[in-house]
């Protein structure tokens, strides 16, 4: 065990590193701050889509009107890439994606509040600790005073706080092992909501993507194009 010496509440003590203990907070760090950027990513994608289709629908009906204006000679890909926007637009309303939304806030409320009981947990221990070093420093002033009863009372105290440190340290160290052992489950769930809901909007444009790709295929913009070209030329 590595040794180092902290100033607590109850002075200069020295306190051994338990290398378990040391692991299990590093892990709990590390789930816990890759977990806050996963959560974070995932919600800025779910709050784009709706933003991405209003600004596209926005495009499509722009385009629209410009095609009118300048003749209408394109409004057959104006109109499929319209009405392509607007089925997507549909499709990604506020209920669906509200849908997803509550189901990974849920998911992510969950694993938080694992996190949380874990770090009361740690926090817990190190009060425990604080005690403990209390009556080791209380028992290490007694011992010079030659108070005999004093002595075997705080003894005690100290060997009923060495016993409950030891208890929820392996604790600590069993319930952050144990998490740790399912951190790719705990990525996995959000992602497969995530994947759920790109599954739904692909279906549900599925058939419009279809169409469009017919109407902006090389050939028949050539036939929509190319006689303003021939015109041109």
């Amino acid at each position: 065990m590595q040794t180092h010496h902290a100033k607590e509440k109850v002075g200069w003590v020295d306190q051994k590193l338990d290398p378990k203990v040391e692991d299990a907070k590093m892990k709990l760090k590390q789930i816990e701050s890759i977990m806050y950027r996963y959560q974070n990513n995932i919600f800025k994608i779910i709050e784009s889509i709706p933003k991405l289709n209003t600004t596209c629908r926005e495009f499509s009906r722009f385009f629209v009107q410009c095609d009118m204006k300048f003749g209408g000679k394109s409004k057959t890909l104006t109109n499929t890439l319209d009405l392509f926007f607007e089925s997507a637009e549909e499709i990604c309303d506020q209920s669906l994606i509200k849908h997803y939304d509550e189901n990974l806030k849920s998911t992510f409320k969950e694993i938080q509040e694992t996190i949380d009981k874990l770090k009361e947990i740690k926090a817990e221990r190190h009060n425990i600790r604080l005690l403990k070093c209390a009556y080791e420093s209380r028992l290490e002033s007694l011992t010079h005073s030659g108070d005999p009863e004093s002595v075997a009372t705080t003894r005690i105290a100290v060997d009923e706080k060495t016993i409950e440190f030891n208890l929820i340290s392996e604790k600590f160290v069993r319930y952050v092992n144990n998490l740790w052992n399912i951190r790719v489950e705990l990525i996995e769930r959000p992602m497969q909501e995530l994947v759920a809901l790109v599954f739904e909007i692909i279906k549900g444009i599925y058939l419009p993507s279809k169409i469009l790709q017919t109407h902006v295929s090389k050939e028949e913009l050539m036939k929509e194009y190319l006689p303003s070209v021939q015109q041109n030329n």
